[in-house]
């Protein structure tokens, strides 16, 4: 098992393996193949300046194969406007913040409803992402002509996520989730509103088969994710307070279908509280209320599901 993180004192000594950064070998070689006009000394150049860190690297490199610059063209958007008063964090090293500003400048501009869609899923967990978590979010985005794997090629093109079609799911680096995050600050709760009610839809879906219980237990980890950033916002709005009823809904069925009372109940009385304030008359009310009580009788607590 290789696990990677930023953090060496979790790990014994024995057990730890620094990764560095890659030699200036390995880094003029990366940016020969994505440059081929380019000189050894401008290569060298933006390696140095990248300080041959790997994720850097790469995101010039797709930058440059994806735009048709020269390195010398890429260096000098690099020293204008903001990115010349870009700083570095011990999370975000200059050489990322950089390159990772350049290519959302450029997302910005040419592709903003695929940028939108990139900052909705830096609130949802990195990995195994459902491409039908796009189809659906496309649905619900009218103002956009791309098709939904239009969407995840160009953010693969710019190597801002990781994607493997013919398994239906995408990822993004945490570290990338991260700094979109710190960018979307003032809006989290639109970001997180639009991205809830995707994954919600896409639980509703399917009709109730395997297919569906599949369907769900894929989204699971997202669910979770959500449930846990949105409790960072301290003045929800109506719908965000809806939506947020109806993931701990969901959220709290899946736990039951899986046989997990003890994480179904705790959210099923969440969503039951939350409901209420909604209105006493929300379909929500009725079906939380069914969570919680069919997951009170499956424990065996008979009395508590009759309540």
């Amino acid at each position: 098992i290789l696990i990677t993180t930023q953090d060496g004192s979790l790990w014994k000594e024995e057990a730890h393996r620094p990764i560095g950064p890659f030699s200036l070998e390995e880094a003029l070689q990366l940016l020969q193949n994505a440059s081929r006009s380019s000189s050894v000394e401008e290569r060298k150049k933006l390696a140095e300046k990248l300080e041959c860190f790997p994720l850097a690297l790469g995101q010039a490199a797709a930058y440059l194969n994806e735009e048709g610059n020269t390195i010398s063209d890429y260096l000098q958007k690099m020293e204008q406007g903001i990115l010349s008063e870009t700083k570095g964090t011990q999370r975000h090293p200059l050489p990322l913040t950089m390159t990772w500003s350049l290519t959302l400048q450029k997302m910005e501009q040419n592709y903003p409803t695929a940028l939108s869609f990139l900052t909705c899923c830096s609130f949802l967990a990195p990995a195994s992402i459902p491409e039908a978590v796009v189809e659906t979010w496309m649905t619900l985005e009218s103002n956009s002509s791309l098709e939904p794997r239009e969407v995840l090629r160009v953010l693969k093109k710019y190597s801002l996520i990781s994607w493997a079609p013919s398994e239906k799911r995408f990822s993004i680096h945490r570290l990338m989730q991260e700094f979109l995050q710190e960018k979307a600050q003032g809006e989290v709760a639109s970001y997180l509103e639009r991205v809830m009610t995707a994954l919600t839809k896409t639980v509703d879906k399917h009709i109730y088969s395997l297919e569906r219980f599949r369907s769900d237990f894929n989204l699971l980890p997202h669910l979770e994710m959500v449930l846990h950033r949105v409790k960072e916002v301290k003045r929800p709005s109506l719908a965000l307070q809806q939506v947020h009823a109806e993931v701990l809904v969901r959220t709290s069925s899946l736990y039951l279908d899986l046989g997990l009372y003890q994480k179904a109940i705790p959210l099923a009385e969440q969503a039951v509280e939350l409901s209420k304030l909604l209105g006493e008359e929300s379909t929500l009310v009725a079906r939380s209320l069914n969570v919680l009580g069919n997951a009170y009788g499956s424990k065996g607590n008979y009395d508590e599901a009759i309540k």
